[in-house]
């Protein structure tokens, strides 16, 4: 993964870039969910099992039906990335508390084009 990922689907506020450039707890972490946040809106979802573990639960989706785990959410996925092609990321700002949890203000616009549950 690049450390600044491409702008046509994710763009990053100056003050989020620069959490980026220097290597420490936060910008990994960072990393991370740009990685994730990457994976998620890919049109095809297979790269969900490399970023969310197997025992993973999604309870909003398995209360209305989807599979329990990765597999229910990578479906989800490809609904939602049927639906709505051009989804679009600004990350205003993002907060961490400790190493292991992060907080972020996004900004997302899309279009959706018909189709879903």
């Amino acid at each position: 993964m690049s450390a600044i990922p491409a702008p046509s689907q994710i763009e990053l506020s100056p003050a989020v870039k620069a959490i980026l450039e220097v290597d420490t707890p936060k910008s990994q972490l960072l990393r991370r969910f740009l990685d994730f946040t990457e994976t998620i809106l890919a049109p095809d979802p297979a790269g969900i099992d490399r970023v969310v573990s197997p025992d993973a639960r999604f309870h909003e989706l398995e209360a209305i039906g989807y599979p329990r785990g990765p597999e229910g959410f990578k479906m989800f996925r490809r609904q939602v990335n049927a639906a709505i092609p051009d989804e679009h990321i600004f990350i205003i700002a993002v907060r961490f508390e400790g190493d292991d949890i992060i907080e972020a203000d996004l900004d997302i616009s899309a279009t959706h084009t018909g189709g879903g549950r």
